[in-house]
């Protein structure tokens, strides 16, 4: 099978919305702004968005997965396929 490899811009941004510290994003802000995320784009991936849709929905399934991946439906799946991922 197949895997598949997510942009760098997008797992930062899942990666932002999963964190709960402050410091721990503060230590790192350097590197996602170097991959793309612009301050305004860290705090909406901290609130689990962003204003690019694909993003947003890419976060919203990587936050569902993290916090019950035993609840992701199909629909969830093709609303990303929708966007462009595989």
């Amino acid at each position: 099978m197949k895997r598949a490899m997510l942009e760098r811009t997008v797992a930062e941004r899942i990666s932002i919305a999963m964190q709960s510290r402050e410091r721990c994003l503060q230590s790192t802000s350097t590197q996602r702004e170097d991959c793309g995320a612009t301050e305004d784009e860290i705090e909406l991936a901290r609130r689990g968005t962003s204003s690019d849709p694909r993003y947003a929905a890419t976060i919203a399934y990587g936050l569902q997965v993290y916090r019950d991946p035993t609840t992701t439906v199909d629909e969830q799946i093709e609303a990303l396929r929708s966007h462009g991922f595989q």
